[in-house]
């Protein structure tokens, strides 16, 4: 998906999270902000620290990735873990 945005916006200034390629759900045309699932964000997370406990896991990823989400240019997190 990654590969198909930059192909799609050439040239644009898009901001990706290291990591979390394979989180990557689409982009928001308009304010070119990268789009992310959080449950694929949630297993990405884990396979980067693999000795945290799923606890540990929720709690980081949430602290570190979606409550600082609030720059102009952050990422839009989807809320799909449901």
């Amino acid at each position: 998906m990654k590969d198909k945005i930059l192909e799609a916006f050439e040239g644009e200034k898009l901001f990706f999270l290291d990591g979390f390629d394979n989180a990557i759900i689409g982009i928001e045309e308009y304010s070119l902000r990268v789009i992310y699932s959080v449950k694929k964000g949630l297993v990405s997370h884990k396979k980067m620290n693999p000795k945290m406990t799923r606890e540990e896991i929720i709690e980081t990823f949430f602290y570190k990735y979606i409550h600082v989400s609030k720059e102009e240019n952050s990422p839009i997190w989807s809320l799909d873990a449901f």
